[in-house]
């Protein structure tokens, strides 16, 4: 009975992978990891971005020159720490873990491909399931990946392949 189950086991594993290959889902399979860099990037932008009335209103140019810089080292110091990680799998589903400002979350979910396009639609939260699942997109070029959490967000996370 074990060998029977563990047979059927590799069978639609097979054929999941058969499948994944046939709608190109293949290439876009395997787990990718944030980069660091590009993310402090987007992170600095924002910051410099929502605090510029702040910065315009400081008359003294060396002061408003260091509180650029403090606003600049605050948003890389919170890049270096945020941790991503993204997997597909052959079957359609995906695991996502994000650590951000010290609080963790896990998401799962189902994914669909078309060419370079990504959708993924997260269906449990930390073990929890949701009412309603919440769409995701990401597009890939080469080995990254541009994830947007939301349509409204401004912030797009870059993952590299691993």
């Amino acid at each position: 009975m074990r060998a029977e189950l563990q047979a059927l086991t590799v069978r639609v594993a097979t054929l999941e992978q058969k499948e994944a290959q046939r709608s190109g889902m293949v290439s876009l399979v395997g787990t990718y990891a944030l980069d660091r860099t590009a993310f402090g990037e987007q992170l600095v932008q924002g910051a410099l971005k929502s605090t510029a009335a702040y910065l315009a209103g400081i008359e003294d140019a060396e002061e408003r020159a260091r509180a650029r810089e403090a606003i600049e080292d605050t948003a890389r110091r919170q890049a270096e720490q945020a941790e991503l990680s993204l997997t597909l799998s052959p079957d359609g589903t995906f695991v996502m873990q994000l650590k951000l400002e010290g609080e963790a979350e896990e998401s799962r979910g189902t994914w669909t491909s078309r060419e370079a396009a990504i959708e993924l639609r997260v269906t449990h939260r930390d073990e929890e399931a949701l009412g309603t699942a919440e769409a995701m997109t990401a597009r890939l070029a080469g080995g990254t990946l541009r994830l947007k959490p939301s349509p409204d967000d401004a912030v797009v996370f870059v993952l590299q392949k691993r």
